[in-house]
């Protein structure tokens, strides 16, 4: 009868207590991604495009083939471009809207964070280091930046979060496993694997999140130090993003496990820690907000050379210290023949570099840079093309100058010089590197 009696016995439904927990805990988790994701939209578009970004999108815009060819030469492998590539096909080359594949990525990250504090000490650590990987400046601002940083994060969050699992012993192995191997091949080189693991819970995870958190920083250091004629790059904020993910899963867990001490003191510190924290982050954000300008970086010049340059003018860029932001408002083809380490000295050097134009094209536009008087203190290039033009405009801009010359009579004629309707659209640019090219001098010009 005992046995009957235990065996009719029907299991107890889940207490409303739980299912309600588990809702608040849902709910705090979406509130934190919205949050996470309007800070790292605000003012997205309040900054300048600058010179890494610029490249960036330079290599997104190239086919597929010369792409792959230009990374063989460049020092980041080509993933992020081809993201980047595909984004902007969707998207387009707005600003905003490239920054926002970054924007996407970090917010991911952020959802990342949480599972992995909740896989390391439970849904509160999750949520703590979530908190944190939210909030902190460094994901905030490079989720806001045209480069490859934030993927890279996303791709070692996840691959910290697999290996987490792997360790645990979790069911669907070959899930995280290939979880794991996608996000090594993705990402950075990043090494989570040691010897001699067995599996102790917490500990594992402990040791996990303290390997991920003290290794990046430990390669970068290595890689800085100067090894001869090999480039040593200078450690930079950037670099650390790689680590942040593990170390905002630390913090959390820590604050956490403070507080499940069960006493007032652990509670009240667990309480200030926290603040602390929240409030370091928020002053850091707003000064980095603050910071935030957005400057006319060849956009009206660039605007201005679209509208008036007509198919047979030739557009000259002179120093190409920031031919990346100036190919990112202009994509259209335009001459890199005078570098950044070059210095215009004597009158045969304007002959030798400009002859070419003057005899095969009808107007030179020629991009005077904020960095034109390093390379051409006494303005050569535009006496010479002066004395030899037929008529000439001179259009100023807060970053720079642009100065157009027409090479015969017609092109000099003052109503075609600022006629913008009508003519034939201008090919845009397929990608070709503006390459500091020569061409072979003519007859001498008279």
């Amino acid at each position: 009868m005992r046995a009957s009696t235990n065996n009719n016995k029907t299991r107890s439904p889940r207490k409303p207590g739980r299912q309600a927990n588990r809702l608040l805990f849902l709910a705090a988790l979406l509130l934190l991604l919205l949050l996470s994701f309007g800070l790292r939209l605000h003012r997205a578009a309040y900054d300048s495009v600058w010179w890494d970004e610029g490249y960036s999108v330079w290599m997104a815009r190239l086919p597929l083939h010369q792409m792959a060819f230009e990374t063989a030469h460049d020092a980041h492998p080509p993933l992020s471009y081809l993201l980047l590539h595909g984004w902007r096909e969707l998207v387009g080359d707005e600003e905003l809207a490239l920054r926002t594949l970054s924007v996407f990525c970090g917010l991911l990250t952020v959802a990342v964070a949480y599972q992995i504090g909740r896989s390391a000490g439970g849904v509160g650590a999750g949520l703590l280091g979530a908190l944190l990987a939210g909030l902190a400046r460094l994901p905030v601002w490079w989720s806001q930046e045209i480069r490859m940083y934030a993927p890279t994060t996303l791709f070692a969050a996840l691959a910290l979060w697999a290996t987490l699992q792997i360790f645990a012993r979790r069911r669907l192995a070959w899930l995280w496993y290939g979880l794991l191997t996608l996000s090594l091949a993705a990402g950075y080189l990043t090494l989570y694997l040691f010897a001699g693991v067995s599996r102790r819970g917490q500990r594992l995870a402990w040791a996990v999140l303290v390997i991920g958190a003290l290794l990046p920083p430990l390669i970068v250091y290595l890689l800085s130090i100067p090894r001869g004629q090999f480039n040593s790059p200078t450690p930079s904020p950037r670099y650390f993003l790689l680590l942040s993910t593990a170390v905002y899963a630390l913090v959390g867990w820590g604050i956490a496990a403070l507080y499940r001490l069960g006493s007032r003191l652990a509670h009240w510190s667990a309480g200030a820690a926290l603040l602390l924290l929240v409030g370091l982050s928020s002053w850091s954000l707003l000064n980095y907000y603050s910071g935030l300008r957005l400057r006319d970086d060849y956009i009206s010049l660039a605007a201005t050379l679209e509208a008036l340059r007509q198919p047979d003018d030739a557009v000259i860029l002179n120093n190409d210290t920031d031919w990346p932001i100036f190919a990112y408002h202009y994509p259209y083809p335009f001459e890199r023949i005078i570098s950044k380490s070059q210095q215009i000295v004597d009158e045969k050097y304007p002959a030798y570099l400009l002859s070419p134009y003057r005899e095969g094209n009808d107007g030179v536009w020629l991009v005077q840079t904020r960095y034109a008087e390093v390379t051409d203190p006494e303005n050569r290039l535009g006496t010479w093309l002066r004395q030899r033009c037929w008529n000439w405009r001179q259009y100023r801009f807060p970053e720079g100058q642009l100065w157009f010359y027409a090479m015969n009579q017609e092109r000099g004629d003052p109503n075609l010089i600022e006629r913008a309707a009508g003519r034939p659209p201008l090919p845009r640019n397929t990608g070709r590197r503006p390459a500091n090219r020569r061409r072979t001098p003519r007859s001498p010009p008279g």
